[in-house]
């Protein structure tokens, strides 16, 4: 016979969320979609029922919390596990949900592996549960049963009965005294059943619940004739253990209740598992500190904690701004263990004065335990904590390879105010982002302390994301051209530059937005449209009988995505796309990332008609060795390489070294930011073949205005 496949409903009402759980449980479960809580409550009546509900809180019309109360209040439904999946991070919010009935509670971001093994093991459990209150109510019917017929050695039939049943079995009587059990109950107890006869159930006690506890499992066993959950017991040799149970009450023809029967089992080695996987969740398995989830957890907590107190405390976090370089140039395995270094580093400089925590890669945060009674304390003494710690980390460049790099921490630092009302944890992680931000911005990278006015400037930041969110969506941009020449004044070429039209600030630089674009992941549709505009301004040019190569940035993003090749070649295919009048800037950086990744890549669009330009050559790392397999066709240096020329010795003997390189692989040279003709004469003296792009010949202009100037 076959197994029938476990079903798995999932509620939430954002598509990217239903997305990746039915993609981390589809290859093994039946998945079922509700996208709000009236559908999930008519999908859990359906047959066969779901095994088990990952459940969002945050909906419309009705949220999590109300859905899990109506289930818990249907007997039909009362059984399935629910698990919350939520962004919703505070202590309270959680135990809430416990208090509802919820078995779990993972936190979004989730790792896909662990939230597979929780939810695994509360089916483990919950097939348990469903077994034991199903052999309950069997062996209840037929002790009633036996009840109801003359018989003179009810014993022997009882322990006839229980014989068959592989969990636990007790049957008492109404004092708790124990009349019978089976080889299943010494298994568990470590009893054998004559040591266990005409002893009273209490000798399975384990200290662990108050008399409260025990009160309500009486008031249930009056009440509804039944009791199951979990509860701890202790062995003959005093070990606790971890048990479902569930007892129900056995009547005579009277209906006055004559036994109490118990049917149990072992679940220890499941917690134990569970604890693990709770292990996993909340701490990183690279410094054993506490992770993002925890973190989160514990700072909630310390607000609670300062409230009543109308103290401050404070807080940091920190991470290394160039560990990715370090990463790329040396070795995972070095990262790993400047990572680890630093947890050890940090832990050692705060002691028990505070809660350290790894959020991700190389982002850490401290909380500190220490509070004050005012503001300017609390924060003097996270800054000097902050200080410390910074001359701690750039000491370890030394202990790893100080001829090659040195690390270089970015520091931001806020203070908790206790006075504040409404304060949660989410503003705190904010003040520390915007602290830690600033720092970036800051020469030598000082340690930052969070303040309005860099509150202000994080909020313009997420209004202009908002926007430009808005501005994607509705493709509120335009393509502007830049003319690019050769000495005599021939046109060779032009690369497109994106402009956004915003409503009130009219057209908006790319150096406005695209850095924000690419930290939050809009870049990658920002590309599409600049892609695909570029097509269609080809065929525009085909139209007209001009030839002019045309370029366009392609981000490291873009670059990496496994469908980026078949996109492209699609648009080809679509635009009739004519080889070699697309031309795709990339930048050194992009090429480093991956490198047999980056030249198949290459390679693949080359065959395809595409060809390549590295852009702002000289201000990344340049591996000349694997640049001369690349297909590059064009090399554009850098305009920060043209400010300072002719005057600066050191930029001219840059320049005389990048244009022999470019002479000697073979690419055309794009000198990009001439804005003086002296500039244009010092490129042309060095090399006349040179091509100019810059505000002395072109600036960017609309392709309306391109057209009607040039075509």
């Amino acid at each position: 016979m076959a197994t029938k496949k476990l079903s798995i409903l999932i509620v939430d009402d954002l598509p990217s969320n239903i997305h990746l759980l039915a993609e981390i449980f589809s290859d093994n479960y039946g998945i079922f979609i509700a996208t709000n809580g009236p559908t999930a409550l008519e999908m859990a009546h359906q047959t066969p029922r779901p095994d088990i509900i990952l459940l969002d809180i945050m909906m419309p019309h009705m949220n999590g919390y109300e859905v899990l109360q109506k289930l818990k209040s249907d007997p039909a439904t009362a059984l399935i596990p629910v698990l919350f999946i939520s962004a919703i991070e505070t202590q309270e919010s959680q135990e809430y949900g416990f208090s509802l009935g919820a078995v779990d509670y993972i936190i979004k971001p989730f790792n896909p592996n662990l939230v597979r093994a929780r939810v695994e093991a509360h089916l483990r459990i919950n097939h348990l549960y469903v077994d034991i209150l199903r052999e309950n109510s069997m062996l209840t019917g037929k002790i009633a049963q036996l009840e109801s017929e003359e018989c003179n050695d009810k014993s022997s039939l009882f322990q006839e009965l229980f014989s068959h049943t592989r969990d636990g079995v007790t049957l008492t009587d109404m004092r708790g005294t124990i009349l019978s059990v089976n080889e299943a109950f010494t298994h568990i107890t470590g009893y054998t059943i004559d040591e266990a006869y005409g002893k009273n159930t209490s000798i399975l006690k384990s200290n662990r619940h108050d008399d409260l506890f025990y009160e309500a499992i009486w008031q249930e066993l009056v009440q509804r004739g039944l009791w199951s959950s979990e509860i701890y017991c202790k062995r003959k040799n005093g070990e606790v253990y971890q048990s479902l149970l569930s007892i129900s009450t056995i009547k005579n023809k009277k209906g006055d209740v004559i036994y109490y029967l118990a049917v149990f089992c072992d679940i220890s080695h499941l917690r134990q598992a569970k604890d693990q996987l709770r292990e996993l969740t909340f701490y990183d398995k690279l410094t054993s500190l506490p992770n993002r989830t925890l973190f989160i957890e514990r700072l909630s907590q310390l607000i609670q904690t300062l409230k009543p107190l109308n103290q401050y405390g404070g807080a940091l976090t920190l991470d290394i701004d160039n560990f990715r370089e370090i990463n790329v140039l040396k070795d995972i395995t070095v990262g790993d263990s400047i990572i680890t270094a630093i947890a050890k580093k940090i832990t050692a400089i705060t002691a028990k004065d505070a809660v350290v925590s790894h959020l991700n890669a190389d982002l850490f945060a401290v909380v500190f335990t220490k509070f004050f009674d005012n503001a300017e304390d609390a924060a003097s003494h996270a800054m000097q904590k902050a200080s410390e710690i910074e001359i701690s980390i750039k000491q370890l460049s030394y202990e790893f390879d100080h001829d090659l790099f040195k690390l270089r921490p970015s520091i931001g630092v806020t203070i908790i105010p206790g006075i504040k009302e409404n304060l949660n944890a989410s503003d705190i992680i904010r003040e520390l982002e915007s602290a830690r931000m600033a720092s970036k911005r800051s020469e030598g990278g000082k340690i930052s302390l969070f303040n309005e006015a860099i509150g202000s400037a994080l909020k313009d930041r997420l209004e202009l994301e908002h926007e430009l969110l808005t501005a994607i969506k509705e493709e509120n941009f335009e393509l502007f051209i830049q003319t690019q020449f050769s000495k005599d004044l021939c046109i060779t070429g032009l690369e497109v530059l994106i402009r956004w039209k915003h409503a009130t600030k009219g057209y908006i630089s790319p150096f406005a937005f695209i850095p924000l674009a690419e930290k939050n992941g809009m870049i990658l549709e920002i590309d599409k449209w600049v892609i695909k505009e570029s097509f269609i301004l080809f065929q525009k040019f085909q139209a007209k009988g001009l030839d002019y190569p045309i370029s366009f940035n392609i981000s490291s993003q873009q670059f990496q995505r496994k469908e980026f090749v078949e996109d492209m070649r699609n648009l080809a295919q679509h635009y009739n796309y004519k080889s070699g009048s697309l031309i795709l800037e990339i930048t050194e950086y992009t090429m480093i990332q991956d490198m047999a990744n980056v030249t198949q890549v290459m390679q693949e669009l080359h065959d395809l008609g595409f060809a390549f330009a590295i852009d702002d050559f000289g201000t990344g790392y340049s591996n000349l060795h694997c640049m001369q397999d690349l297909p590059i066709y064009e090399l554009k240096i850098d305009k920060t390489f043209i400010d300072k020329i002719p005057a600066d010795n050191n930029s001219m003997n840059l320049v005389h070294v990048m244009m022999d390189m470019g002479k000697r692989f073979g690419y055309h040279v794009v000198v990009e930011g001439i804005e003086t003709q002296e500039q244009a004469d010092t490129i042309y003296e060095i090399n006349p073949n040179a091509i100019i792009q810059g505000y002395l010949y072109s600036k960017p202009i609309s392709q309306d205005e391109w057209f009607t100037k040039y075509s």
